[in-house]
Order: C-alpha cells, then structure tokens, then sequence
C-alpha cells in the first residue's frame, strides 16, 4: 500500500532485501571495510619558513588544497602505473568490483580516472548507481560509476596517501563560506603551475600544513610570512570583496 507517496509492504509481503554484507565474498587479498590505508605522513623537512617547489592537483577552497612536492615527482610517476597494472591483471575480475551493500563511506578502494586505475576512498553513499571518490593521492573529488570502483588490493595499503593538505594563510570568506567565483579564482591561479610553497605552520596532529603560495619568490621569506605582497596567492584572493584578510591566525 501507499503511505505518504512511499510504498509499503503489506501484510504477508516481503520488502526488497539487501544483499548482507557478512556473506558477501571479498577477494582474499582485498581490503574490507575495517581495514585503512596507512596514514598520511608529513615530511620531515617541511618545517616553517621553509620553500618548496609544489604542483596544485586539487582546490576544493583556499583553506582546502592538495599538493604534490615536485621532488616527489618520481615516485607517483612510479607509483600510478603500478596500480593500474594490478586492476589490468590480477584484479581485473569481477570478484573485484565492489557490491552495493559494501559501498559506503570509509572503504579504501580503487576506480578509474580517464581510464586509468587509482586509489581511492569512499565519501558517500550511492547516488543513482554512482559513489563520490576521494582519489586520496590527489585529493580529487569525483562521483564515479559503481561499475568502475573495485576492491583495493591489499598490497597497496601500506603506501601512505601521496597528496599533502594544505590551506593558505591569512585569507578567510568574508560571509562565512567560499564563494564560487573566489574558489574558481583558485582553481585559475593555480592550473598548471609549479608554486613556491611557503611554510608557515606545520600541523602535526591533522597532517596538514598553513602555507604561502607565489609564482615569483622576490621578498625574503620573513617579510612573506609576516606581510605577504600582491606577488603571493594568498593575497590576490584577499584583495576580492567576498574574502577577509588577518594577520592574527
């Protein structure tokens, strides 16, 4: 019967019945839901006012970015096609692919990004047969079709998240929230370019660190930290009406 445009089961009738997670076959070397990748690890020699040379790869908002240090270039480029040969090969079948009633957030698993296979984590619950991904050496976000997502190989589970967190400095929403034309400023100043990464504060306990980023490293670090200048990201974004400047952090 109907009630209040939803329909229940009536008497004597048997509701639809989810497939029950604890029978449910997982690869033996696969990850289950209660197991984690190993934890983000910040470098040692990222300590404030110290310069690194950075690549962008994802900018949810000025306090939420991703990064890769351009001397770890070497290794993601060793470590992306080896993942992507273990799901063309031994993780290929169909044993792999992560079924609905396991698909929720916190399960480390793999998916396809342009066609090519990635680590990834679940953030969410199933949207018309797709999952947002956190591709956690990255840091996009992305909504991928169930279809692509797989079981992660457990063999991969030691390698930490490549991707640093990082967030600009002294640059704050002036309403409370990001706006949209301010978070696609970011995205613009940052697309394809390698930044001087300016450290400020190293964030032990959330693995994350408060940065400068600049295109053209003419000041001395000190004065950056202290005051930055128009050359600095941070300040070009405080320069808009909808954000906020403060050097009181």
């Amino acid at each position: 019967m109907m009630t209040n445009g939803v329909k229940v089961p009536v008497s004597g009738s048997t509701a639809p019945k989810q497939k029950d997670e604890s029978v449910i076959q997982v690869p033996v070397n696969a990850m289950t839901a209660k197991e984690a990748v190993a934890k983000t690890i910040l470098p040692a020699h990222l300590n404030p006012k110290t310069v690194h040379k950075a690549v962008v790869t994802a900018a949810l908002n000025p306090k939420h970015l991703h990064v890769h240090l351009v001397e770890q270039t070497e290794k993601l480029q060793s470590l992306a096609p080896y993942i992507d040969s273990i799901y063309r090969t031994k993780a290929s079948s169909n044993e792999w692919l992560v079924p609905e009633a396991m698909a929720k957030a916190g399960l480390y698993c793999a998916a396809k990004y342009y066609n090519q296979w990635y680590r990834a984590k679940i953030m969410g619950g199933i949207n018309h047969q797709r999952v947002l991904l956190l591709y956690i050496d990255y840091g996009y976000l992305r909504y991928v079709p169930l279809c692509d997502v797989r079981f992660l190989a457990r063999e991969l589970a030691s390698i930490p998240p490549q991707a640093l967190q990082v967030s600009l400095e002294y640059v704050k929403p002036a309403h409370g929230t990001w706006s949209d034309a301010c978070c696609d400023q970011l995205a613009t100043l940052v697309h394809r370019k390698v930044l001087d990464m300016i450290v400020v504060n190293r964030k032990q306990e959330d693995c994350t660190v408060d940065v400068i980023l600049t295109c053209s490293l003419n000041s001395p670090i000190d004065s950056l930290i202290r005051n930055p200048d128009e050359s600095t990201l941070n300040k070009q974004l405080a320069l808009r009406s909808d954000t906020a400047w403060s050097l009181a952090e």
